[in-house]
């Protein structure tokens, strides 16, 4: 996209009404490109509050979820059953 809209500005042939027309979409592009590169930044940087908010609950449910487990286990081979249950925890 940006190559096509430095090819179509440094196009000498456009008329007055062409070059404005240009001019007006070439503007509103690097807008919401500008909109966008801060609102990713702001993800990734987590000043996004629906972000923030959704990685935060992501974090308590997996916290919530994992339970401490022990198991005890001398030949893998032998004890099938412990080691099926340490997979399956």
């Amino acid at each position: 996209m940006e190559t096509l809209l430095k090819r179509l500005g440094d196009d000498r042939a456009l008329t007055y009404a062409q070059r404005y027309r240009y001019n007006s979409l070439a503007a509103r592009y690097n807008a919401f490109r500008e909109l966008w590169r801060r609102t990713m930044q702001g993800r990734e940087e987590g000043r996004d509050p629906v972000s923030a908010a959704r990685a935060s609950a992501h974090k308590e449910a997996a916290s919530t979820q994992l339970e401490p487990a022990s198991f005890v286990c001398l030949d893998a081979h032998r004890e099938v059953e412990v080691v099926k249950d340490i997979y399956t925890s």
